[in-house]
């Protein structure tokens, strides 16, 4: 557009020469503004129309560190930094890793069967308690028979009580178990005629009772003698009782096989068994003593008495000796046999009645054994043999004591009698009474 008159003086353009929103893209040509062309502080906000500068909040910069970015970063919540030395962790897994810790034991029934290989096995092995369960396949009845070894073992030497194997069997009482059982233990004893060690117990468990409770016995201790028990613990279990409270223990044993069948068979059963000795036996109900059994001739036990000095006795009747010893019975299915060794030296007469002989304490009457050694003489003296023999068939129960005594006079007219004198013998003489408990 021309001027009339002289040429306008330029000026620049301020903000009051521009309406507001008025300038947009469309109106301005690329590179024909210049910064020197604007005035300072001329566009303002309600000058320019840009979404993109409108998105742009106040106080932004574009020059923030990483370190001011991290710091902002983890201020929000739900955000952890991710360290140099966690990803170097992180680097060490394995694929597919999980946190998993192998238990250090396993019990039976989480081992396959057929798992354990004999190529897997050592050439020694270290056993521990329950570390082998052995099932015997030649064992099976209808319900199942279950033979395990390694059960559990015991150290004794000089400990005082009695010997209690804990087991794992539920009693016969409270429960519905009922098993047909077996345990064998086998071990040393110090005392060398009682070694080596070799007892088995068995019983029927069942019906609120032990049935055929019994013991047979290679060798064991005498001082558990016929203190060889069935009982229930606390917790309902049985256990084996072997000796008294004031037993002396001076043995090294193991218990080496258990055999079970019948009802309630299980591999567990052979579990957690534990030997221990106990001078106090109050906690075990239900204990009862186990029969001894074995083959016919076996020799249970043997019991000795001596008498060094003579003895005499003159006028009618008999009279004790001072000979004698008392046996214990182990099984109510044996004899004892009694041997008496004593020297006897009578002065008989017409019809004397001297007489040498055994009499019992479980006889009521107190009267002869089995007979009596008689001798009968015109006159002067006579001589016995040097000993008496009898077997006895007891009929008494386990655990009743039995005592067997010599005695001797003239039970007619009064004759002398002496009973280990030393005429005709020495000074060296001494009678002796052997008692043995025989299986019949």
């Amino acid at each position: 557009m021309g001027y009339l008159g002289r040429t306008p003086t330029p000026s620049p353009i301020d903000s009051s020469d521009i309406p507001a929103n008025s300038i947009d893209a469309s109106k301005i040509v690329d590179g024909s503004i210049e910064l020197a062309e604007i005035a300072d502080n001329s566009i303002t906000d309600a000058k320019l129309n840009s979404s993109k500068l409108d998105g742009i909040e106040a106080s932004a910069t574009a020059d923030q560190t990483g370190s001011e970015i991290k710091t902002a970063y983890e201020g929000e919540s739900d955000t952890n930094a991710y360290t140099d030395t966690e990803k170097t962790k992180l680097s060490g897994v394995a694929t597919s890793a999980n946190n998993y810790t192998h238990p250090a034991t396993h019990s039976t029934s989480e081992i396959a069967d057929t798992a354990i290989t004999a190529a897997k096995l050592a050439t020694t092995l270290n056993l521990q308690n329950n570390d082998i369960r052995v099932r015997s396949l030649s064992q099976w009845t209808d319900s199942g028979a279950i033979h395990t070894s390694h059960l559990c073992t015991g150290s004794f030497y000089s400990v005082p009580g009695a010997i209690v194997i804990h087991t794992n069997i539920d009693s016969p009482w409270g429960s519905s178990n009922a098993n047909m059982l077996s345990i064998r233990l086998q071990g040393f004893s110090y005392t060398h005629t009682e070694s080596p060690i070799d007892i088995i117990f068995g019983v029927y468990s069942g019906e609120n009772n032990w049935y055929q409770k019994a013991y047979t016995s290679n060798n064991h201790p005498s001082n558990w003698g016929t203190d060889i028990s069935f009982g229930e613990d606390s917790n309902g279990k049985l256990v084996v009782i072997l000796g008294t409270t004031g037993t002396t223990q001076r043995c090294e044993v193991a218990v080496t096989d258990f055999i079970h069948g019948f009802q309630n068979v299980s591999e567990n059963v052979g579990e957690g068994w534990t030997m221990t000795a106990e001078t106090d036996l109050s906690g075990y109900s239900n204990v009862s003593k186990m029969n001894r059994t074995g083959t016919q001739g076996q020799v249970f036990q043997q019991s000795i008495g001596v008498k060094s000095s003579p003895a005499s006795y003159s006028g009618t009747g008999q009279t004790y000796s001072g000979l004698g010893a008392t046996i214990t019975v182990q099984s109510a299915m044996s004899h004892i046999t009694i041997n008496c060794a004593t020297r006897a030296q009578m002065l008989g007469g017409i019809d004397s009645g001297n007489e040498v002989s055994i009499r019992c304490s479980t006889d009521s009457y107190a009267s002869n054994l089995s007979g009596a050694v008689m001798i009968s003489n015109w006159s002067g003296w006579d001589q016995s043999a040097d000993s008496l023999v009898f077997m006895h068939d007891h009929g008494q129960g386990v655990g009743t004591s039995i005592t067997y005594r010599l005695y001797f006079g003239d039970s007619r007219f009064g004759g002398s009698t002496y009973i280990n004198d030393q005429w005709g013998y020495g000074t060296d003489n001494q009678a002796t009474i052997l008692l043995t408990e025989v299986s019949k």
